[in-house]
């Protein structure tokens, strides 16, 4: 292999390229999930709906706006708007949330394109071999044909090789990252929707009494 990387193997390199640039992106998404976004909010919920049914409105508010995190940017458009209808608050969470979800999947979807191309690229190259070694079979001397033919072998089996191990490599960790990000986006709808519920059950007296 490191013959064929010396001799510069397109299709080596590209998938090599492929698989700097999955390593980085998977960084990247560890990064944001597991440490920027990830971080437990079922202490954080308990704290904001106790200060809800309290009426704390304002502390609640403080305590959501101290941390950025996606799930708590939405806790605050609803904390804003907790005194309006149900309707509304459910409108400024529904705004806040598609604003908040690209954070949260920014870049995963590469994962499984990047998996296919490095699939791809380490057949074009194995068909490249395929070629190389049929020109060596129509070639001159048979030393010649037979050089030929096991170097033509060689980048079809290594570019096969090399393309499904990136594809492999980038695939796993996409498995991981995914569950993570679904789990984060299903915590997040909870949350809000426990929010939402507290704010109902709390503000529908004072409604009551508006009425009457």
């Amino acid at each position: 292999m490191l013959e064929l990387l010396k001799s510069g193997e397109p299709f080596l390199f590209m998938n090599m390229g492929i698989l700097a640039f999955a390593i980085a992106l998977c960084a990247q998404r560890v990064r944001s999930l597991w440490f920027k976004f990830g971080g437990s909010v079922d202490d954080v919920l308990k704290q904001v709906l106790a200060f809800v049914e309290q009426g704390s409105y304002a502390r609640a508010l403080q305590l959501v706006s101290a941390k950025d995190q996606p799930i708590f940017n939405i806790f605050r458009v609803a904390l804003q708007r907790a005194n309006r209808s149900v309707r509304e608050i459910r409108r400024a969470i529904e705004i806040q949330a598609s604003l908040e979800i690209p954070k949260i999947k920014t870049g995963t979807a590469y994962m499984p394109q990047l998996s296919n191309l490095a699939t791809l690229l380490g057949l074009i190259g194995t068909i490249r071999g395929l070629i190389h070694s049929f020109e060596g079979i129509a070639g001159g001397d048979p030393a010649t044909r037979q050089s030929m033919l096991s170097q033509g072998i060689s980048i079809a089996f290594y570019n096969t090789y090399f393309g499904l191990s990136v594809a492999v490599a980038v695939i796993f960790p996409y498995l991981f990252i995914l569950g993570k990000q679904t789990k984060i986006i299903s915590q997040m709808e909870w949350g809000s929707g426990q929010l939402v519920d507290s704010l109902v059950t709390k503000n529908a007296p004072q409604q009551h009494n508006r009425a009457a």
